[in-house]
């Protein structure tokens, strides 16, 4: 599990705990005889442990509520650097296949190109799930393309070609989440651009 995947999951389980403790000490001062009682005569415990669960609740659950607001809001931004990222491949991957053996000096222009797109990219798409997973896509296949386009093999080898292209399925197959987060129409030129 990724780092930033675990954290997330610890601070959703924080939330969950918080929210869990909150109840229970509600339902135990409703329902339960000696509890108020208890509380009372404890002061200093009662302050700190409500300051706690306060604190708790704001930096745990409504950051969680905060974050989720802004990562759907940011959802259709994502997508939309994911789509420049994803063009920029397929004119790499184009580039690499269709390209004379003898002849490669524009190969590395075009992935030069892409990573420099990525790095631009990188961020945003990094703190979003789907959009993580397609950078992970366009790494493994950038790392490929380069190692093809200036190393011995010939891309002529139609193993390597069958590579390339698996690839560039992976790729499209991890780019559909993000492509389904705009309008239909314009979801529809994108896939004849394609």
């Amino acid at each position: 599990m990724p780092a930033a995947r675990f954290y997330q999951v610890m601070r959703r389980l924080g939330a969950v705990l918080i929210a869990c403790a909150l109840i229970a000490l509600v339902a135990c001062d409703v329902a339960v005889a000696g509890f108020g009682p208890w509380w009372d005569r404890h002061a200093i415990t009662t302050s700190i442990v409500s300051s706690l669960l306060i604190v708790g609740a704001t930096a745990l659950i409504f950051n969680e509520v905060v974050a989720a607001r802004q990562r759907r809001e940011r959802s259709v931004a994502v997508a939309a650097q994911a789509l420049i990222v994803y063009g920029q491949a397929q004119e790499a991957y184009q580039a690499v296949v269709s390209s004379d053996p003898s002849s490669r000096a524009e190969v590395p222009e075009e992935l030069r190109d892409l990573a420099s797109n990525l790095l631009v990219a990188a961020p945003s798409l990094f703190d979003d799930q789907a959009a993580r997973i397609f950078l992970s896509q366009v790494d493994k296949m950038m790392s490929v393309l380069y190692a093809t386009a200036t190393g011995p093999g010939s891309v002529q080898d139609p193993g390597v070609k069958e590579h390339l292209a698996d690839l560039m399925s992976q790729l499209q197959q991890s780019f559909d989440p993000l492509l389904g987060r705009f309008p239909p129409d314009y979801q529809s030129r994108i896939r004849a651009m394609s």
